[in-house]
């Protein structure tokens, strides 16, 4: 979830109780485990587990002028045991944040922004009471954040005990909001670096968040997480914290370097987590293409349900799959049973690594037959924001002190029977450098379509055909998104999707 600029929300929430909190100890170290419970909704109150998001078209003078999305948002729910005696609160966990803060039992509770016709109670999910916990400890530090979608607490800092079992997490600095629109709290486990503590000004400053809590006080070896969301229909997912579970993932785990994208703001080493993507295509059956093979840093957001992209990387994508822009929508569709019969994957390039993600994942059923939104969503960033639709394909290893990320591709359906838990002790066990590991973006550039990414010097795979669905070079493929576009799709297929969509 990015502070202040995020969209959608895909948001991590540990639940805990029932004991879906692990913590082990092997050996010397240990690792913490959050068994996580995933639903979706369009807000946190009305989610659900199993059901998926599904877009409703409105109609005026034969034109669809609105789509309103249900279930547009994901999240993965758990609670926090905090303070002694323990109070339990329920999180949201976030790798696009780095605070966490909590619901206090004196919160000033303001209206939500959610389409729920439920009054908001913010106490809903567990509220903390400074005043029971003999713990707590005040630094009379005033605390504010705000999210891109104005959701918002503020409240005072403060340090308790974070209840693991027989394991050592005291002196957790936290806030407790005391006035907030939110019924639910966020625990943010990203670098420090976006920490809300650092933008204060001359006075700026950061602090041992929770992974870094975790290290500190020995819970764990090395201050990293594994994080698996399993595949986009799955009710669970999980968090490591300290250790790798190799039957979450086929092949080899490949390592990146993050990337620095603030480097002109003046900050000398990454504070969010944004890789290479060093290229993207698709394939179709025995067909491989390039879509793009512009170097471009790709942020790994679990706080985001879709993925967003540079316009011009958008509309690429869209030509090749055969979608149409909608102007009046301002979303991509495609039909369903097109995209689904060509059996369409999205092919990502980092380092030289592939990582396949099924185009069905990015694909939101309508109200309308045969009528699908595409979850790729065109931005005037020069970024990419790689959220949920794309997460669920990747098992994905975030090291905070190496600043590296090793990746690889998720497996699916491993019983708890065959885990296969191992903890990091220092680099990342079973990781090796991607092959273009030192292939990094360092500028922003046009970003260029067609090329050749599967023969590319990072990249020994065999040699694309270089084409796309239609046997055609994307060079040419238009990029603006004004209604006037027109993409260079077979005119049955464009005829017939103007037909449904203008």
């Amino acid at each position: 979830m990015k502070l202040s600029g995020c969209i959608a929300a895909t948001v991590l929430a540990f639940v805990p109780s029932s004991f879906a909190l692990l913590a082990q100890r092997a050996e010397s170290a240990a690792y913490v485990r959050f068994d996580l419970d995933k639903t979706r909704g369009n807000d946190f109150r009305s989610s659900e587990k199993g059901v998926m998001p599904f877009g409703e078209l409105k109609k005026r003078d034969d034109e669809y002028v609105d789509v309103k999305i249900h279930n547009e948002q994901t999240f993965y729910s758990v609670n926090l045991s905090i303070g002694t005696p323990a109070q339990e609160v329920t999180v949201l966990v976030d790798t696009g944040s780095s605070d966490l803060w909590i619901i206090g039992a004196d919160v000033d509770c303001g209206p939500d922004n959610s389409d729920s016709t439920e009054p908001l109670d913010c106490f809903e999910y567990g509220a903390f009471d400074k005043s029971k916990s003999s713990s707590w400890k005040n630094n009379h530090t005033e605390f504010y954040i705000s999210y891109g979608d104005t959701s918002f607490a503020s409240g005072e800092w403060g340090t308790d005990k974070l209840d693991l079992g027989d394991l050592n997490a005291d002196g957790l600095t936290f806030a407790v909001a005391t006035a907030s629109n939110s019924s639910v709290a966020v625990l943010g486990i990203g670098l420090t670096g976006i920490e809300v503590t650092r933008a204060s000004g001359d006075n700026g400053y950061e602090y041992d968040n929770l992974p870094i809590v975790l290290k500190r006080n020995g819970v764990i070896d090395k201050t990293a997480y594994s994080l698996y969301l399993n595949d986009l229909d799955a009710t669970s997912g999980s968090v490591l914290f300290g250790a790798v579970d190799h039957s979450k993932y086929t092949g080899t785990l490949a390592t990146v370097p993050l990337v620095n994208v603030n480097a002109r703001y003046g900050f000398p080493k990454p504070i969010e987590l944004h890789i290479t993507l060093n290229g993207l295509g698709f394939s179709s059956g025995k067909k491989r293409g390039t879509i793009s093979a512009t170097k471009v840093p790709a942020l790994l957001d679990s706080g985001t349900t879709l993925s967003y992209f540079p316009t011009e990387l958008a509309a690429a994508i869209a030509s090749n799959v055969g979608a149409v822009w909608n102007a009046r929508l301002r979303k991509f569709l495609i039909p369903c049973s097109q995209a689904k019969r060509n059996n369409i994957d999205l092919i990502y390039n980092f380092g030289g690594v592939e990582i396949t993600s099924p185009l069905v994942n990015y694909l939101s059923e309508t109200n309308v037959e045969d009528v699908c939104l595409l979850g790729i969503v065109p931005t005037s960033s020069n970024d990419i924001i790689l959220g949920d639709v794309f997460l669920t394909s990747v098992y994905t290893v975030y090291d905070l002190e190496a600043l590296e990320v090793s990746i690889a591709q998720a497996a699916y359906g491993a019983s708890a029977e065959k885990e296969n838990i191992e903890v990091i002790k220092s680099t990342v066990p079973g990781a090796t450098k991607a092959p273009g590991y030192s292939n990094t973006w360092s500028t922003y550039a046009p970003i260029s379509t067609g090329g050749n990414m599967f023969n590319a010097a990072a990249n020994h795979s065999e040699e694309s055909q270089g084409q796309s669905l239609e046997n055609r070079s994307t060079q040419n493929a238009a990029v603006g998104l004004s209604p006037s576009v027109i993409f260079a799709f077979p005119s049955a297929v464009l005829i017939g999707m103007l037909s449904l969509f203008f």
